[in-house]
């Protein structure tokens, strides 16, 4: 299957590539404005906080392979702060954490190598064995074509794969859908795996129909 590249992706995200054991990320598609590639959602006290990576130039006629990250703005240092505000108190925080701000310290100059490297992570700690590649040109039709599927302005389960499946938060008394998996990592753990089947509706439909 092939799709773009997100920061740090929803779980909607995770549930879609759980079904496949190669994904091919699209790295010579013009780049988008407003959309994952360059933010994620997590849940603050009693906020959703958009994560917004700042870049530079990006127009729509850039590749996105070629889009850079602009650090003259002190995002590292906002989202990390962001990230152990949320999470510095979760149940699995201090397992996974430095997971993630190895990668941020490093400040790779383009934003494919930065979510290409934190999906790398968030596989593993998923434990989501799934070979990640990248296209070699851009062609108008694929089978198994995600790309642009999962939007912020779209409703997550557009795709009917994706379902919203509750699990304990961190704050307020409603359950927020659709965060990022760090979300999930954060306050679940090991369970991220039952999170992410829970959230597919297609296991759910054949669980059913064994029972």
């Amino acid at each position: 299957m092939v799709i773009e590249a997100h920061y740090l992706p929803c779980l909607e995200y995770f549930t879609i590539i759980s079904e496949f054991e190669e994904i091919k990320l699209e790295i010579h598609e013009n780049y988008q404005k407003q959309t994952y590639r360059n933010r994620c959602k997590i849940l603050a006290t009693n906020k959703i906080d958009d994560l917004i990576i700042p870049i530079i130039n990006g127009n729509s006629k850039e590749i996105i392979k070629n889009i850079k990250i602009d650090y003259n703005q002190d995002w590292v240092r906002r989202h990390l702060g962001a990230i152990k505000s949320a999470y510095g108190k979760s149940p699995y925080f201090e397992h996974f954490y430095d997971n993630f701000r190895i990668v941020f310290e490093k400040k790779p100059d383009f934003l494919i190598d930065l979510n290409f490297n934190l999906l790398t992570v968030c596989l593993k700690l998923s434990k989501l064995n799934i070979k990640v590649t990248f296209t070699e040109k851009y062609e108008n039709i694929l089978e198994n074509d995600f790309r642009g599927k999962i939007h912020p302005k779209k409703n997550s389960g557009t795709l009917n794969s994706y379902q919203s499946f509750s699990y304990l938060q961190n704050f307020g008394e409603k359950f927020v859908p659709n965060l990022s998996i760090i979300d999930v990592l954060m306050c679940q753990g090991p369970r991220v795996s039952h999170i992410i089947e829970g959230s597919n509706t297609k296991l759910n439909i054949i669980s059913s129909q064994s029972v």
